[in-house]
């Protein structure tokens, strides 16, 4: 991201999401196979541009999949508003990285029409295809500020995505799983930040929800969403490794390092992620995955023992 801005502005957000219990319908806290493995989902928002990436891969690229393979992260790039490079969104991608789409101009859409919503979403889509990222690669969105409403959803159907990843769900040792929206919005988002509907339908599209760490955040664990500043006393790593547990010890939901690149900048932090990922990669039975890799399996799920076989069909980051 160009400045600290929209951080702050989606800390503001954040500060006001207290995802609840319920959802508009039953959500699976169970593995859809016996002995699965545990996934981790790391992802970056806004900025995608050489100093970003730099940050990131000196992260990422520090550890290995059981395959030998360097950890993927999806990238959702915000094309105009933040610091945005073609050539070094294309270099990611072909290192084997997923690019998704995080709007054109990162504002916030629960206050726009569906018009100007669409412009958003769409046109930072084809900006990001002018690259010469295929768009049939660019499939998955996550809304700035965490701010949508039904109308966003609505356009993501009607042009072509397979998942979203905007809404707040409980963590926890029984979580509930990334779910399709055929039956509707399935965790509740009705929150100050976001807005759901339960008419929405919207078939074979996914949503990945944003699970709360043990200290309130979704994203850039032990910040103060208010203003984004360090909060005093409180253990990122600790954050995270929780999450992990909660999970690896329970149903085995996915869990995640959700950040923007300021947030790494800050080194106890910075430290905290990369102690947080020397303590989960050496667990047996742990794959780092992009988010398409993990829809891939909710849609084909392999216990942990045939994971080297599903992985085989991807681009090995190296």
């Amino acid at each position: 991201m160009a400045t600290t801005t929209p951080l702050l502005a989606a800390a503001a957000l954040l500060a006001l999401l207290h995802p609840c219990a319920a959802a508009y319908f039953p959500v699976s806290t169970k593995s859809p196979v016996a002995a699965p493995p545990q996934f981790i989902v790391f992802t970056h928002d806004d900025d995608v541009a050489p100093a970003s990436s730099k940050l990131v891969l000196r992260l990422s690229d520090s550890f290995y999949n059981p395959n030998g393979c360097k950890l993927p992260v999806t990238w959702f790039a915000c094309t105009s508003s933040c610091s945005f490079s073609c050539s070094e969104a294309a270099r990611l991608y072909l290192k084997g990285h997923e690019i998704a789409v995080h709007t054109k101009n990162h504002k916030d859409l629960r206050q726009l029409g569906k018009a100007e919503i669409k412009q958003e979403i769409v046109g930072g889509r084809d900006a990001i295809a002018r690259c010469g990222i295929p768009k049939a690669a660019l499939r998955g969105f996550r809304c700035p500020y965490l701010s949508d409403k039904p109308e966003v959803r609505q356009v993501l159907f009607e042009n072509g995505f397979r998942y979203d990843s905007t809404i707040g769900a409980h963590g926890g040792n029984n979580r509930q799983f990334p779910a399709t929206m055929d039956k509707g919005v399935p965790y509740n988002c009705d929150q100050a930040g976001q807005m759901c509907s339960k008419s929405e339908r919207y078939p074979g599209m996914w949503q990945v929800p944003l699970y709360e760490t043990s200290d309130h955040n979704l994203m850039d664990y032990c910040t103060n969403e208010n203003t984004g500043a360090p909060r005093p006393g409180c253990s990122a790593f600790q954050a995270l490794k929780e999450q992990f547990d909660d999970s690896y010890n329970g149903n085995r939901a996915p869990t995640q390092i959700l950040i923007h690149t300021p947030y790494l900048q800050h080194k106890q932090y910075y430290n905290d992620v990369k102690k947080f990922l020397q303590y989960a990669m050496t667990k047996p039975g742990v794959w780092a995955v992009s988010m398409s890799q993990l829809l891939d399996w909710m849609e084909n799920p392999v216990p942990a023992a045939a994971m080297p076989a599903f992985m085989a069909k991807y681009k090995c980051v190296l």
